[in-house]
């Protein structure tokens, strides 16, 4: 019998899908992300105890579980060729009000760690505790990750924002 009730999960679903297949494609492209996330939730309706905080438990299965994904691919590498697929981190909206591109840019220029910790904390909606755990940092290393690369980010526009109007 299952630890955690099915409305449950669906809820955690189609509240946290878009962040966790973000999330995961930290590591992996698309549509391996999407096998990663359904393979984290096949696993939490057959956990036969709900895990103290579930949200948590999602986010860092689905990393430990795209990490061991990656791994995999890296050692077929010699056997396959990999197709990259790089897309904006953003879905397309027509009257945003973030320079999108100038965002996409840093968070591409960063540390994996930083990345990690603003797309938890952004786009995860998760609190900075929920990110440190996840992540397994202090919640002191993950404020002080996103405090900067906020910073980082809000300079960059800054920059970019000043070229245009001059």
């Amino acid at each position: 019998m299952p630890g955690i009730d099915q409305s449950r999960v669906l809820e955690l679903f189609e509240r946290d899908r878009a962040a966790l297949m973000l999330y995961a494609r930290n590591w992996v492209d698309e549509s391996r992300a999407s096998d990663v996330v359904q393979q984290v939730f096949v696993k939490l309706f057959v956990l036969a105890e709900s895990p103290r905080d579930v949200r948590a438990w999602v986010f860092r299965s689905v990393r430990n579980a795209a990490i061991s994904m990656l791994r995999e691919q890296n050692r077929r590498k010699h056997r396959e060729r990999q197709v990259s697929i790089s897309k904006s981190l953003f879905e397309e909206a027509p009257a945003a009000t973030v320079d999108r591109e100038t965002v996409a840019e840093v968070l591409a220029a960063i540390g994996e760690a930083e990345r990690e910790v603003v797309i938890l904390r952004v786009w995860g909606e998760m609190t900075l505790e929920e990110v440190a755990s996840v992540t397994g940092m202090s919640v002191a290393s993950v404020h002080r990750m996103y405090r900067g690369t906020l910073a980082v980010i809000k300079a960059a526009m800054e920059a970019k924002w000043q070229a245009n109007w001059k």
